[in-house]
């Protein structure tokens, strides 16, 4: 896989992207795997014209595999510091208790 950019004109700017993993069609930057358009919208920030990037299906996909995986090895090194015992691990709190992501804690079940 090369880290070659290419260049295509977008709006009348110039916007680069990976030849190996996008494509240009009709005048906007697409996905290679899933197709999607990656280019968005044109802004202007101290008089000069941007084009954003967007994430494309796979991309979001596999940010939300990373997440997944992040908070399942938190909840891992949190049981390896917090129990004693391995047979501990196996201990869930959702029959008694249920986490409240509003203040960030467990509470008791009603």
């Amino acid at each position: 896989m090369s880290m070659e950019k290419a260049a295509a004109k977008i709006s009348g700017i110039d916007h680069s992207y990976n030849p190996d993993e996008s494509y240009e069609k009709d005048g906007h930057i697409y996905c290679k795997k899933c197709n999607e358009r990656l280019d968005g919208s044109l802004f202007e920030v101290l008089n000069q014209k941007f084009i954003s990037r967007n994430q494309c299906r796979c991309e979001r996909e596999e940010n939300e595999r990373k997440k997944q995986r992040e908070e399942r090895q938190h909840i891992a090194n949190l049981k390896e510091m917090c129990f004693i015992s391995c047979i501990q691990y196996g201990y869930k709190l959702d029959d008694f208790y249920f986490y409240d992501k509003i203040s960030n804690a467990y509470r008791v079940s009603n």
